[in-house]
């Protein structure tokens, strides 16, 4: 019997390049950059952060939430000196309390968008909830200064963009840092505080229960 005939070959065409769909790196985010500039210090024997950070509030007791900030803090920073409370006048033309503002130093491990983060939780908890800016609020925490760096970014701003302007956070500060330089003029906090002249709006009222680093 006959055998039946082979099937038809299929054609065959030239080997074309495979376009590659990979997307284009883009370029790092502020924060991964300027985070892989600082050093790696999580060893015991490296040093760690300076920071410089104030607090504020004029609503409820303000000088509580400082002491449970203070206790939410010592986890993750070793703070080393603490600030005299200073009373002072709202910079805003919304009425509301005067402020109570202090400030202070610490040491932490952390990079400033992870300090940022633990802030801005203690924040929450203490009852802040957004509302109208310079509004009257029940805890403000500010980080002024980390370690000499500077930072410009959507989330955070380092040194404090209104740092050299703001008497309520150069007082407390030039009290426990006055030798303290802020980049990138490298002027200290006592020199800051000068330019800034006197200032009956605010005035050191002092701790009713002075907190211990």
């Amino acid at each position: 019997t006959p055998r039946p005939p082979p099937p038809p070959r299929r054609p065959t065409h030239p080997k074309t390049r495979k376009t590659s769909t990979q997307k284009p790196p883009q370029p790092l985010s502020e924060r991964t950059r300027l985070t892989a500039r600082l050093p790696t210090r999580r060893t015991p024997d490296d040093p760690p952060f300076r920071v410089a950070l104030a607090l504020g509030g004029n609503l409820g007791d303000p000088e509580e939430a400082f002491h449970s900030t203070l206790e939410g803090l010592q986890s993750q920073l070793d703070i080393l000196s603490i600030a005299s409370i200073f009373r002072t006048r709202p910079i805003s033309s919304i009425p509301q309390p005067w402020y109570l503002n202090t400030a202070m130093m610490a040491d932490t491990r952390l990079d400033p968008w992870q300090l940022l983060g633990v802030t801005k939780a203690l924040e929450r908890r203490a009852g802040r909830t957004r509302g109208a800016r310079f509004g009257p609020r029940h805890l403000d925490i500010d980080l002024l200064l980390f370690d000499g760096l500077q930072v410009n970014g959507p989330e955070l701003q380092i040194p404090h963009p209104r740092l050299r302007q703001r008497k309520f956070f150069l007082a407390p500060l030039a009290e426990i840092a006055p030798h303290l330089e802020v980049p990138p003029g490298g002027e200290t906090i006592a020199e800051l505080l000068a330019d800034l002249g006197d200032d009956p709006q605010i005035e050191n009222v002092g701790w009713r229960h002075r907190p211990h680093p």
